[in-house]
């Protein structure tokens, strides 16, 4: 034990140590129940190399052992294809096992087992199933939940289960050599994957009760699967459950010297005994992380023993030590060694030792901090630089803004003394609240973070959905379900999100948080003991031990608490805690769980900003129109609509026609013409009948259209056979425009129905139709390719079915095997920096999955890069039940970013839209370029009267507005006699529909908007000056107008007051009244407009007063009422002070520039836009003298 004169060490250890976690001890390698190496295989004996005599003997035909491995020759169903079996009963009873075994696996993916014990009928009805490349390409390992004949692949739980929501996926494997170890428990079932562990799945059966003589195999299961193919080599079955590290090490026994020599360097580099001056015993670890042994020396074991006990001396000073640390891994070593003085026991030096050791342990502050007096023998006292802040006893009173404060503590032992300055920043007063909870449902769809807002900065007040009331944030780990989520506070500032596993359990999901508005590092923890199930979790920092307090209610209805430094290891349970978290305040309807926690007015901004709808706030004004006298003036055919987020819309304006017609004869003077700003709006259907729908602008400027020709019952003749084309001036015209067949599948054997997904893509200098085909089987489709072989491109030549040449299947790169090799559809094409790319849909692990690769402009049907796999779908938003899809990808480019809105879910009300995000500057073929948006954008909840918006295009229309076009089905839709109507693939009401495209304030799009929300009538109405010049034409004062972000706020609050209609860079005062304070002096631009954030006074009476806005220079003056609430009392504030004027800017340009694609690609058709605007964006208008 370490000797010390005072209690100095223990007290702090007591105040920083034992209230955190303490690990749990790995398990200790059991007793080896079987071992097969192979090497003396006799006949058809697989002799057992553990002392218990287990031999297996080989089944069948074709088996042949080279060595220490066994290669199995794979076969069918009820082939003689030759197989290990076991002793019968070998698992019986075994709840804890240990199976590894290294595989060479030359089976593709597929149902079939490479080792399996449980029962003999078929389908067992209990079972544990190793395949090494399940359907979806990854390691399996499962055990059944329950006993059942009938189905019980759906009762499957552990590592990439049947049905996926029972466990977790497994790693993507090859076929290479690999090590396949599993752990099974009484509760939990674990997976590795060449030494390193992939994760643990909860289980709720033992193999006790699986029963009795229980058979098992080697390259085969009960199943009537195929039996496996490849190698096998090493098997072994231990009665106990192996550690990390054990398992760790059975992988780098077979690894080369080079993979060996690097796990142990990296053993070595992960050592952390300490350095430079310490006081307490080290902690000197046994076993690397990759399973290397670590035997420890040191130079003084007088003063740090060989197993880290230190023993201060109380004479001749401090002792240097040196600790040397030999690994061993695989027959291979390595040395470190560490540099470390013992300090001598002396007054001075435990001075010192408090006053470095002392950790505050935080450095954002919103709550009374914990200040320490005494460190065992050590006193402390404190003295604050603004102690109207933080007081000398830690008590925080929260500023109205961010304030930096300096705490000195001052140490002190046996006469001498020593200080230390600590900074941290008191964050600003809580402005308002944000409340997390999850829904009614008890599903993985409902039960997900949801989030709502209150501007009242106390618990108990009105909360306000947003993300229009649907989920932020779905888990992606375990049952994909939350407990009541509960945010909180990190010692950063920053924020954490924990909930329990289904609300109920030993797992707890944890999330990072920079500002509460998305979320990140997902884990699933284990934060109380196995078999205990706690609910109703609470969590807040405690700078006093450096930890989190997670309380609990276990069984009982006790509350229990547990620490933690860093959510992944926490301390044994202790009774007591804080209570559990209450749903104080009127949260939305349907609200379960709900919790809230207080924010500072920029974070509440942000968060309500990033998840509120977007909105029209206005239109911009319009420059005046200058003509000289007897000239016909030139009058903007279009408007600038304006959103709460930034963006803008194009919109068409109509023009008073008396206006205009007073303007015939008029004089030199200024005159305003009354217009009125149309919303564009596109047919309901756009096109009926006509799913996965694609609208191109081409070079013609022409509008063209193609879609999946439907099917119409299961057994129709005609039908997903054929190509279609239409083409016209407007998308709106689109729905009456002709539509021709351009190609038949049966004008090439080599591609057959189905025919789904057609898109017009202008690759390079040529243009293409990508779409579906089956080679073989109906099922057996591939990405396909037409060209347009005429002379050029649009009008009747581009509907002429002899400009079309089938260019066949798009074929993989060179040494790609991955690319189609399943079921393939739904190839979009975009360009980025000159280079392009292809996005499509492919089967593969975890279901339908997105895939993305490079191809050549100059013959796009050939890939010139490996693909990769940019999108598996593990939200509960991309699945339904057993249906797990990605697909229908499309692509928008905005500012800088790459946008793949792709659909997700199963085809029905379901079927949603997601998106996918890069910077246009990465590198594109990285997976790590790409974000997933962790929520739909575009839902069957946003359509009303529609059902299963997805497989989108976009386009833009003749005002340069950004299009989705998409299919849906329409609620309570007719059918024709006949026909199926089941809303499967067979039923042809799936239309294509189209709708403006707009983006918040984070560029995200936006799909759809109410009327209002796109155009706001009150913002309908416009005007424009008409000034004819003569001599000596005063042109009069401007008519400027404001509008307010909000109609009412809080006093103490911000609103946003946007301007325009004043003189061009003109300085403006932004006033309120009725008693006249200055809010802000802005500057206009040199259009005569301005946005300003301005905060309303904590005084400001209650009441109604009036914003005005008045030019320094033009003389102009506009006004805009303003209803202004009290200001809430803050708990402890004194007298509510005066707010301070603000300051703002003149006005951005909006949105920035677009650029987007019919189909995915940048719109090689923008140039014939620019034409057809240019010819019809202006028009004369005649003059009429102002009145």
């Amino acid at each position: 034990m370490l000797k010390s004169r005072i209690a100095l060490v223990t007290a702090f250890a007591v105040a920083f140590g034992t209230l955190l976690a303490v690990p749990q001890a790995s398990a200790a390698e059991g007793d080896l129940l079987v071992h097969y190496d192979f090497s003396a295989v006799s006949g058809t004996t697989v002799p057992d190399a553990s002392p218990n005599g287990n031999d297996g003997v080989i089944k069948g035909t074709g088996a042949t052992v080279d060595g220490a491995e066994l290669t199995l020759p794979g076969g069918g169903s009820g082939s003689n294809a030759a197989y290990v079996e076991l002793p019968a009963g070998l698992f019986d009873g075994r709840d804890t096992l240990t199976i590894s075994t290294w595989l060479r696996n030359d089976k593709a993916s597929g149902n079939y087992a490479a080792m399996f014990f449980g029962s003999a009928n078929n389908p067992p009805s209990q079972y544990w199933l190793l395949n090494p490349k399940n359907p979806g390409g990854l390691f399996k390992s499962v055990i059944t939940g329950s006993a059942t004949s009938g189905s019980p692949w759906a009762s499957e739980v552990g590592i990439s289960p049947t049905n996926a929501a029972n466990g977790i996926a497994g790693p993507t494997t090859s076929s290479a050599w690999g090590l396949y170890t599993t752990v099974i428990e009484p509760t939990r079932i674990t997976g590795y994957f060449d030494g390193k562990k992939i994760g643990s799945v909860p289980t709720s059966r033992t193999v006790s009760q699986f029963g009795s003589n229980l058979v098992s195999y080697i390259g085969k299961s009960s199943y009537a699967d195929e039996l496996y193919k490849g190698g096998v080599r090493d098997v072994k079955v231990w009665t106990s459950a192996l550690g990390d590290a054990e398992i760790a090490g059975e992988y780098y026994s077979w690894a080369d010297d080079a993979t060996v020599q690097a796990a142990l360097e990296a053993d070595a580099d992960a050592l952390a005994p300490g350095s430079g001056a310490v006081t307490t015993d080290r902690d000197l670890v046994a076993t690397g992380a990759n399973g290397s042994t670590v035997t420890w020396a040191s130079d003084r074991p007088d003063v740090i023993a060989n197993d880290g006990t230190v023993t201060r001396p109380t004479t001749g000073g401090d002792v240097p030590v040196t600790l040397t640390a030999t690994l061993e891994l695989a027959g291979r070593t390595t040395t470190r060694t560490f540099d470390l003085t013992v300090l001598a026991d002396t007054p001075q030096n435990n001075l010192q030792v408090a006053v470095d050791g002392y950790d505050l342990a935080i450095s954002h502050v919103t709550d009374d901090l914990v200040l320490r007096t005494a460190i065992g023998d050590v006193t402390v006292a404190w003295a604050s630089s603004d102690a109207g802040t933080i007081a000398n006893d830690g008590s925080v009173t929260r500023p109205a803004a961010e304030k930096l404060v300096t705490l000195t503590a001052t140490f002190s032992l046996d006469g001498q003394t020593a200080t230390r300055d600590f900074a941290v920043t008191v964050l600003a007063a809580d402005a308002g609240r944000i409340g997390s909870y999850i829904v009614d449902g008890d599903t993985t769809r409902t039960d997900v973070l949801h989030l709502a807002a209150s501007s009242s900065p106390s618990a108990g007040g009105d909360f306000e959905a947003l993300n229009n009331g649907r989920g932020v944030l779905y888990p992606s780990l375990g049952s994909a379900k939350f407990g009541p989520p509960v945010a909180l506070r990190a010692p950063d500032g920053t924020f954490r999100l924990a909930s329990i596993e289904n609300g109920s359990g030993s797992r707890l999901y944890v999330y990072d948080s920079a500002d509460l508005t998305s979320f990140t590092n997902e884990r699933l923890v284990s934060f109380v003991p196995d078999g205990v199930t706690a609910t109703a979790v609470s969590a807040r920092y405690d700078n006093g031990i450096g930890a989190y307090r997670l309380a609990y209610t276990g069984q009982g209805g006790a509350r229990f608490e547990v620490t933690t430094p860093d959510f992944a290891s926490f301390s044994a349970p202790v009774a007591g805690g804080d209570a559990a978290p209450a749903e104080a305040g009127d949260f939305p309807a349907g609200a379960s769980g709900a919790s809230s926690l207080g924010v500072t007015e920029a974070e509440y901004s942000r968060i309500v900003e990033k998840f509120s709808r977007v909105v029209n706030t206005g239109v911009q004004s319009f420059d005046d129109v200058t003509v000289d006298e007897g000239d016909a003036p030139v009058l903007p055919e279009t408007a600038t609509v304006e959103y709460s987020s930034g963006d803008t819309s194009s919109m068409p304006v109509e023009w008073d026609v008396d206006d205009l017609a007073a303007l015939d004869s008029a004089e030199p003077g200024t005159y305003t013409v009354d217009g009125t700003v149309t919303r564009p709006t596109f047919p309901d259907p756009l096109v009926e009948r006509r799913a996965d729908p694609d609208v191109t602008l081409g070079d013609d400027g022409w509008y063209y259209f193609t879609g999946s020709y439907p099917m119409t019952r299961e057994n129709d003749p005609d039908g997903y056979d054929r190509i279609v084309l239409r083409r016209a001036e407007t998308i709106q015209g689109l729905k009456t425009a002709p539509e021709t067949t351009i190609w038949h599948e049966n004008t090439d054997p080599t591609l057959n129905r189905f025919i789904w997904a057609p898109e017009l893509e202008k690759i390079g200098d040529d243009w293409y139709i990508l779409f579906t085909a089956a080679r073989n089987g109906v099922w057996d489709i591939r990405p396909a390719m037409l060209k347009f072989t005429g002379e050029e491109f649009g009008g009747a030549a581009a509907l002429d079915p002899a400009n079309w040449t089938s260019l066949g299947q798009v074929k993989a790169a060179p040494g790609d095997t991955e690319s189609f090799t399943h079921f393939s559809l739904d190839m979009t094409h975009f360009e980025s920096d000159g280079r392009h790319y292809v996005v499509w849909a492919e089967t593969g692990a975890g279901g339908s999955t997105l895939r993305m690769a490079e191809t050549d402009p100059a013959n796009p049907n050939q890939l010139i890069s490996a693909s990769f796999l940019l999108s598996t779908p593990t939200l509960a938003w991309e699945k339904n039940g057993d249906q797990a899809i990605d697909e229908g990808p499309a692509v928008i480019k905005r500012d800088g970013k790459i946008m793949i809105a792709f659909s997700a879910s199963s085809v029905d009300d379901k079927y949603c839209v997601g998106l996918l995000t890069a910077d246009s500057a990465a590198d594109l073929l990285d997976p790590a370029s790409w974000t997933k948006n962790p929520y739909p954008l575009l839902t069957s909840a946003d359509v009303p009267g529609q059902v299963g918006p997805g497989h989108n295009s976009f386009t833009v229309d003749e005002f340069g507005n950004p299009v989705i076009v998409y299919h849906s089905r329409t609620v309570n839709d007719s059918s024709n006699p006949g026909e199926a109507t089941d809303a499967g693939l067979f039923d042809p009401r799936r239309h294509a529909r189209a709708a403006l495209v707009h983006f918040t304030s984070e560029g995200l799009p936006v799909f759809a908007m109410t009327a209002d929300e796109e155009l706001a009538p009150e913002n309908a109405a416009v005007q424009v000056r008409v000034v004819v010049e003569g001599e000596d034409v005063d042109p009069g004062t401007p008519d400027a107008s404001i509008a307010l972000s909000a109609s009412s706020v809080v006093a103490g609050n911000t609103i946003t007051v946007t301007g325009r209609g004043f003189g061009s860079a003109e300085r403006v005062d932004l006033t309120l009244f009725s008693e006249p304070v200055l809010l802000a002096t802005v500057d206009a631009d040199e259009n005569g407009r301005f946005t300003a954030t301005v905060r309303i006074p904590v005084s400001t009476p209650a009441g109604e007063h009036t914003v005005r806005a008045a030019g320094a220079e033009s003389g102009a003056l506009a006004e805009e009422a303003l209803t202004v609430g009290a200001a809430p009392a803050a708990p402890g504030a004194g007298s509510p002070g005066a707010g301070t004027p603000g300051t703002g800017a003149g006005a951005g340009s909006g949105g920035g520039p677009l650029a987007l694609t019919g189909s995915g690609a940048l719109f090689t058709g923008l140039g014939a836009l620019a034409l057809l605007l240019a010819g019809g964006a202006l028009f004369v208008l005649r003059r009429r003298r102002a009145q």
